[in-house]
C-alpha cells in the first residue's frame, strides 16, 4: 500500500464516520418519520433549517 492509497483511505473513513454521526444525530432528534412535507411536521427537525439555508443561498 503506497502513501496515496493510505491518505485516500483515511479521508474516506473520516467522511463515512461523519455521515454516520450526522444520521445518528438526525434520528435521535426525531427526524426519522420525516415525510418530506415540513408544513405537516409536528416536531422541530434539522432538515427544516437545512432547507431554509439552501433557499437563502439560491436567492443570492
Amino acid at each position: 500500500m503506497n502513501l496515496g492509497t493510505l491518505i485516500v483511505s483515511i479521508v474516506l473513513v473520516v467522511i463515512v464516520a461523519l455521515d454516520v454521526r450526522y444520521l445518528y444525530r438526525s434520528m435521535k432528534s426525531g427526524c426519522t418519520d420525516c415525510n418530506g412535507s415540513c408544513s405537516s411536521c409536528g416536531t422541530t427537525c434539522k432538515w427544516t433549517s437545512d432547507i431554509e439555508k439552501a433557499k437563502k443561498e439560491l436567492i443570492r
